[in-house]
C-alpha cells in the first residue's frame, strides 16, 4: 500500500537534481544541497527494500548492493578500533548519504534506469554548464571565490590564472569538471539532437581549457586517457588527424608570431605551472613519505585500517609527513576500510568491467576509462571519497555497466512503485 508514495522516476529525478547541486561546490559544508537531495531518497529505499531478496544474485544490482552495505558495515566495524572516533562517525554519516544513491539505482525498476541513463549525462553537462562562467571570471580577473592564494603555493602563483570555481581548491574543481566529463561521456551521440550535441561539444571544449589552465598533473593525464578511450576512433580517423593536424599547424603559426618577449613569458608560465613551489612537501618526496606512513599504519592495525575517515588522524602523528592528507585514492580506501575494504574495491571494480562487456561500444570504453584511469585522478584530491561527486561519479558508471536485464521484481510486481502520481 506504501507504493503509493512512490512517483514516477522519483529516485532518478532526485539523483538528477543531486548531480546537477555539485556546480555549488562546497557551499553547506557537510549539508551540501545535493546531499540534502540524496537524503529525501531514503523513504524510497525503505519501501522498496523488501523487494531486494527478489534479486537474483547472479545480476549487477545484487552485486551493487552488496558493495555498498558491505562497505557501510566494514566502516561502522573500524568504529571499535579507529583512532578517532568522533572523525570516523561523521565520516560514516557522509558514506551513508553518498552510498544512498547506489542503493537506489540496484532497486529500481528497468524502466527507471532506462530513463535515467538518457537523462543523467545531461545532468552531468548542466552541473559544469553551471560552474563554468565562474571559472572563466576567475581566469580572467584572478578574484577567487572561495580560496587563498596560499592554496597554489605561495604568492608566485597569484600571476599565473586558475580556476576554483565554488570548491575551493583547484584541484577539487579540476577533479569535479573530469567527473562532469566522464558523465557526459556517456551520451548517446547518434540519438542526442544536434542541439544537444553542439552544446555538449561546446561544454566538453570548456572543461578541456580550464582543466588545462588548473595545470593539474595527475588530472590532465586522466583527462587525455578518458579523451583516447572514448574518441580513439574519432581520432584517428582521416578527419580526426586532419583536424589534429590543423591545430598543431595554428599552434605552430602562432608560436611563430609571438616575439622573444613572448616566448620568455610562456616559458616562463609553463615552467611556473608545472614546477614543483612546495619544496617537496607535496612533490614526491612528500608523497612517498605519506604513502609509507599510510602503509605502515595499515600493516600495523593487521590490515584493519586505521578508521573510516581518520587517516589524515593518523598522518598527523607521523613526524616524516608534512602535509597529512592522503592524497591517494587507493591509500586513502586502505587506510579507511583495512585490505579487506580494499579487497572490496577491487572485487566491485572487476564485477563493473565483466558486467559492461555487453554494454555499448562508447559506454564500455567511458566505463574501461574510469577504472582503469583510478590510479591518476585518484593521486589529485586529499579525500576524494568523501566527496559526492566522486560517489555519484561511480553511479553513473554502475548505470551504464550493465544492461540490467534482470528479471527482478521486474516492475517491483506492482506499476504502483512507478506509475503513481
Amino acid at each position: 500500500m506504501v507504493d503509493v508514495l512512490v512517483i514516477r522516476n522519483f529516485s532518478a529525478k532526485v539523483i538528477l537534481l543531486a548531480v546537477m547541486a555539485l556546480a555549488l561546490g562546497g557551499i553547506g559544508g557537510s549539508l551540501q544541497l545535493s546531499r540534502v537531495f540524496l537524503l529525501t531518497l531514503l523513504p524510497v529505499i525503505l519501501i522498496r527494500m523488501r523487494h531486494a531478496p527478489e534479486i537474483p544474485w547472479r545480476h549487477y544490482s545484487a552485486r551493487l548492493l552488496c558493495f555498498s552495505f558491505m562497505l557501510l558495515l566494514l566502516g561502522s566495524a573500524t568504529l571499535i578500533w579507529s583512532i578517532d572516533k568522533i572523525l570516523s562517525i561523521g565520516y560514516l554519516i557522509v558514506l551513508a548519504i553518498n552510498l544512498l544513491p547506489l542503493v537506489s539505482v540496484a532497486l529500481m525498476t528497468d524502466r527507471e534506469r532506462t530513463w535515467f541513463r538518457e537523462k543523467v549525462p545531461k545532468a552531468w553537462m548542466f552541473a559544469a554548464a553551471g560552474v563554468l562562467p565562474l571559472a572563466f571570471y576567475e581566469i580572467t580577473t584572478g578574484n577567487h571565490f572561495a580560496l587563498g592564494l596560499d592554496e597554489r603555493g605561495g604568492g608566485t602563483f597569484s600571476i599565473l590564472p586558475f580556476a576554483s570555481g565554488l570548491h575551493g581548491n583547484y584541484n577539487d574543481f579540476s577533479i569535479f569538471l573530469l567527473m562532469c566529463l566522464f558523465g557526459m561521456c556517456h551520451m548517446n551521440a547518434s540519438t542526442a539532437s544536434p542541439w544537444w550535441r553542439r552544446f555538449a561539444f561546446v561544454v566538453g571544449t570548456l572543461i578541456v581549457i580550464v582543466i588545462l589552465f588548473n595545470a593539474s598533473r595527475g588530472t590532465i593525464l586522466a583527462l587525455l586517457g578518458l579523451l583516447l578511450f572514448r574518441f580513439a576512433r574519432e581520432i584517428f580517423s582521416k578527419r580526426g588527424l586532419a583536424s589534429l593536424a590543423s591545430i598543431v599547424l595554428a599552434i605552430g603559426i602562432v608560436g611563430g608570431i609571438a616575439d622573444g618577449v613572448e616566448d620568455a613569458l610562456l616559458q616562463q608560465y609553463l615552467m611556473l605551472k608545472f614546477s614543483d613551489f612546495s619544496n617537496d612537501l607535496e612533490g614526491d618526496e612528500g608523497r612517498l613519505a605519506i604513502a609509507s606512513a599510510g602503509l605502515d599504519g595499515i600493516i600495523a592495525t593487521l590490515g584493519l585500517g586505521v578508521g573510516a575517515g581518520a587517516s589524515s588522524a593518523y598522518l598527523a602523528t607521523v613526524s616524516s609527513v608534512v602535509i597529512p592528507n592522503p592524497h591517494n585514492l587507493i591509500l586513502e580506501w586502505g587506510m579507511n576500510f583495512g585490505a579487506f575494504g580494499l579487497l572490496m574495491l577491487t572485487w566491485f571494480l572487476v564485477r563493473t568491467w565483466t558486467a559492461s562487456r555487453n554494454v555499448v561500444e562508447s559506454n564500455r570504453r567511458v566505463i574501461y576509462a574510469f577504472v582503469l584511469l583510478m590510479p591518476l585522478y585518484g593521486i589529485v584530491q586529499s579525500h576524494l571519497t568523501g566527496y559526492t561527486y566522486f560517489w555519484l561519479a561511480l553511479l553513473t558508471t554502475s548505470v551504464f555497466a550493465s544492461p540490467w536485464r534482470t528479471p527482478q521484481c521486474s516492475d517491483h510486481r506492482s506499476s504502483r512503485a512507478v506509475t503513481s502520481n
